[in-house]
């Protein structure tokens, strides 16, 4: 388990604490599992978390296959 917590920064329109819970969970031969819980944003700050988990992700992946 993973838990990291950032200071507000409200001129990136972050006006609250935020923390990033992550855990990871074997997932089978050559597998894991990876459960990742952020926030509190709000609806619009949302969007980009959102966008950003995705492409972590995906980079994630591609340097494992890689």
């Amino acid at each position: 388990m993973l838990l990291l917590s950032f200071d507000p920064q409200p001129p990136m329109g972050l006006l609250v604490r935020t923390s990033t819970h992550t855990e990871f969970h074997a997932g089978g031969p050559g597998r894991t599992r990876v459960v990742a819980i952020d926030g509190p944003y709000s609806e619009v700050m949302g969007g980009h978390a959102e966008t950003g988990r995705h492409q972590s992700f995906e980079k994630l992946t591609r340097s494992l296959d890689g």
